[in-house]
């Protein structure tokens, strides 16, 4: 008997009756940092400043993520992004453009002058982001602008782009979550059926008062139901070879 439940249950993925959307399991990685040491061939944490371009890593069941920091070269939020230090601390990540020394809240994701983002890199193209955890700083508001796609792409390649190519073939927006006040909150990105490679969250990069001020804290994202279809369809596929044998 569990030899057949288990046939059928493949039987159902491969025809399609079985939703694959409930299957899928969010993923979450806490962003925030503890104690004064970083991992191995990190930064420390609570650094104010640092080494633009640095890169920091986390891993949530078994799947790890690369997040690097960015700025606009100039306060109008055009041209292409510059590298920019990214800090964690118990709040979450920050980052120090090349702008700020680190001090009095310049440490923080903010559009207070340049507008600083962070770029998160999946380990595959096929995560779809769900919520991202956002603690607000000094008071600043929690106004995001949020992409995701740029599949092919490395994060080298955020250096020749600006905000304007997250307009282009391969990206789409957030249009849901993006606004909020001086306050922690969990900013629920919708819709929430996109997916790729790359996740952009920036301090809102528009606002015409500019007053964000935040870390990100924590990210919460899924496989993409296709991925699961594809899994699904093979094992399919091999369970019904092995029955016909």
């Amino acid at each position: 008997m569990p030899g057949r439940f288990r046939f059928l249950i493949l039987a159902a993925l491969f025809a399609g009756t079985l939703p694959l959307g409930g299957i899928a399991e969010a993923v979450t990685w806490s962003l925030t940092c503890t104690g004064t040491t970083g991992p191995a061939g990190q930064p420390g944490c609570g650094d104010l400043n640092g080494t633009a371009g640095n890169t920091r890593t986390f891993t949530a069941d078994g799947l790890t993520i690369t997040v690097a920091a960015f700025s606009t070269p100039n306060d109008a939020g055009t041209g292409n992004f510059l590298t920019a230090y990214l800090g964690d601390f118990a709040g979450g990540l920050g980052v120090t453009n090349f702008a700020e020394n680190g001090l009095s809240n310049t440490h923080t994701v903010d559009n207070i002058g340049k507008k600083d983002l962070i770029v998160i890199q999946f380990p595959s193209n096929v995560f779809a982001p769900v919520s991202v955890g956002l603690t607000s700083i000094a008071g600043g508001d929690t106004d995001i602008s949020v992409f995701i796609g740029g599949n092919g792409l490395t994060l080298a390649s955020f250096t020749s782009m600006s905000y304007a190519s997250f307009a282009g073939p391969g990206w789409q927006a957030y249009t849901g979550g993006l606004d909020g006040n001086a306050a922690d909150r969990t900013a629920l990105l919708l819709p929430n059926t996109l997916s790729g490679k790359f996740l952009v969250i920036g301090a809102s990069h528009t606002d015409a008062s500019p007053e964000d001020s935040f870390k990100v804290n924590e990210l919460t994202a899924t496989p993409e139901p296709a991925t699961l279809a594809l899994l699904g369809t093979g094992l399919a596929g091999i369970a019904l070879r092995r029955r016909r044998k």
